[in-house]
């Protein structure tokens, strides 16, 4: 693993206990750098946060990991993941991109996903809920899989491999919702309290 670079992108609107659990894992596999990278402009016309306020969401909660600007100052334009995975690899030539088990159910609706699969490594992670859900979506849309990761990490790419561990099942639109109807305490469950606080103080998500 000391090879490669986990480059784990994503809106981070906010930076939730589930995005953290993410981070944790791929501290334990000993990747060589993890890089975070919040979205820009995102190509599903999602509304998203101003980066100012998420990049300063994931600093108060996250350590020892690279956030990366590069989506956010190309933010004209769509943030297309093939772009910006051609852009880490002028520098990092292994790359491992990360992503929730829940972003890759819609991996091929994102643009030339087939030659993410050529570029680079992609590492799903289980989100708490019933695996076995997604390994017949692996079937159905005929992806190959991994289930060993030292065998996935020296393998050629075009492999998944899901990481299943307990997994954490909460989303940014639950917790936006839990923050529009002041349900703090629901809140307070899944976010870091330096970022619960943020949200409060800037009246972020309906709160005020």
């Amino acid at each position: 693993m000391e090879d490669y670079v986990a480059l784990y992108g994503g809106a981070f609107d906010p930076f939730h206990n589930g995005h953290q659990y993410i981070v944790d894992v791929l501290k334990v596999l000993s990747f060589k750098k993890i890089i975070l990278l919040p979205t820009g402009n995102s190509p599903f016309t999602k509304k998203l946060t101003h980066s100012n306020h998420r990049l300063h969401m994931i600093n108060l909660a996250v350590t020892g990991v690279e956030i990366s600007n590069y989506e956010i100052f190309r933010s004209d334009t769509p943030s297309y993941t093939i772009d910006s995975i051609d852009h880490f690899l002028k520098e990092y030539p292994k790359i491992c991109f990360v992503m929730g088990e829940d972003s890759f159910y819609h991996f091929k609706k994102w643009k030339d996903w087939q030659q993410l699969l050529n570029k680079t490594k992609i590492l799903v992670i289980n989100r708490g809920a019933n695996s076995k859900n997604f390994f017949n979506f692996i079937r159905s849309e005929k992806f190959t899989i991994e289930n060993n990761f030292e065998d996935f990490i020296t393998s050629a790419n075009q492999i998944i491999h899901y990481h299943q561990g307990r997994g954490y099942n909460i989303s940014s639109s639950e917790i936006k919702m839990n923050l529009k109807n002041r349900e703090l305490v629901e809140c307070s469950k899944h976010l870091n309290k330096k970022i619960l606080d943020y949200i409060l103080e800037f009246n972020l998500y309906g709160v005020d």
